[in-house]
């Protein structure tokens, strides 16, 4: 009996001081993820040493990070560890939100999910052939400003893997990672910001400091082709010509191209007057920006170069008058975001004066 006093006290002494060193682990692991989000602001760099962490810390055979997309449809994986891991970022492995799995259920509720034994019935969990020794899952919601976010998700190749501390402790982990992404993103707009502001600044210099109209468009399309990956960039200004029975019509015609070179002469020079028209001759005539997301989905709009899947336009109007245009076209669908639009928005502003200026030194020109 006095034995097993004794080995009851042992084993209590040895089941807290684990449970203590366990703790003092997570709470370690909880102030390297700070330190990180504190120190790195890319998003591909920090999320992957946050899940080593975790898995490292914790003692689990696998974590990974899963974010929503920019539909608000599909968790996909951004950070996962080992060789599965590897190969799941790879194949761009994703899950649809409120599908059948541990991530769909908590991308859905935005609450945790925790599969403790995966081969028993009923339990949320999706295979995955990858991973095909989990014994057990859990994942929490990634939450910033009451919006789920994502999700953080953990394996072991054994049952019943979680106990209560874990789960508390990765609820910290799941609410610190949510800020630090939500750091990185604020940064990583902070930056675009920049870009975009830096860009407008080059190319209104680079245009104004131009010796002719010519040169400052030529130089605008370079500048828009480098600076947005576009496939092609073409300026178009507006002129008036005369045909064979002495009618005057208004066209808009190629003055500069940067990228693929134009393959379709239809679009070197677009007439104004016809009825109906393209997509070119619809813009102008409204002298509103128009984007055109798929081209083999919208059929109005003549791509100037080969494969082509997608395009802006943008007027070039002052005083109500309809100066030029710029197109760009993309290499993928939906290629131009909300940013680049609206850069090419007030960009446009700018341009119309270069082109304003421009066209007035030539006439001044041409008088003199």
């Amino acid at each position: 009996q006095s034995f097993g006093e004794q080995a009851s006290l042992s084993l209590d002494s040895a089941l807290l001081l684990e449970q203590t060193n366990r703790r003092a682990q997570q709470l370690e692991t909880s102030a390297q993820v700070s330190n990180a989000a504190g120190q790195i602001l890319d998003l591909d760099s920090l999320l992957p040493q946050i899940v080593d962490l975790v898995r490292d810390s914790f003692g689990y055979d696998h974590a990974q990070i899963f974010l929503l997309d920019a539909n608000n449809e599909y968790a996909e994986l951004r950070a996962s560890t080992g060789e599965a891991g590897k190969q799941l970022l790879n194949i761009r492995h994703k899950l649809r939100k409120g599908s059948t799995s541990v991530i769909g259920r908590v991308t859905e509720t935005g609450r945790p999910v925790i599969a403790q034994d995966t081969s028993e019935q009923g339990v949320v969990h999706a295979p995955n052939p990858y991973l095909p020794d989990t014994r057990s899952e859990m994942a929490l919601p990634l939450i910033l400003k009451g919006k789920v976010i994502g999700a953080l998700d953990v394996q072991s190749k054994k049952a019943n893997a979680f106990v209560r501390e874990d789960i508390a402790a990765l609820t910290t982990l799941a609410a610190q990672i949510s800020v630090a992404i939500d750091n990185a993103n604020l940064y990583q707009a902070a930056q675009d910001q920049a870009d975009r502001m830096g860009l407008l600044f080059e190319v209104t210099t680079a245009a104004a400091a131009a010796t002719s109209l010519r040169e400052a468009l030529q130089r605008v399309a370079d500048n828009l082709y480098s600076s947005l990956a576009a496939r092609a960039v073409a300026v178009y200004l507006k002129k008036e010509y005369q045909d064979h029975l002495g009618n005057t019509f208004s066209a808009l015609e190629v003055d500069a191209v940067s990228g693929f070179g134009i393959e379709n002469d239809d679009v070197l020079r677009v007439k104004l007057t016809e009825r109906g028209g393209g997509a070119l001759v619809q813009a102008a005539r409204r002298q509103t920006l128009m984007v055109i997301h798929d081209l083999q989905l919208d059929t109005a709009y003549k791509p100037m170069a080969p494969e082509s899947r997608s395009a802006v336009l943008v007027p070039l109007a002052g005083g109500g008058e309809l100066l030029g245009m710029i197109v760009l076209e993309g290499q993928r669908p939906n290629e131009f975001d909300n940013e680049t639009i609206q850069l090419l928005q007030t960009l446009s502003g700018s341009l119309t004066a270069v082109v304003q200026n421009g066209q007035l030194l030539e006439r001044l020109t041409a008088a003199n």
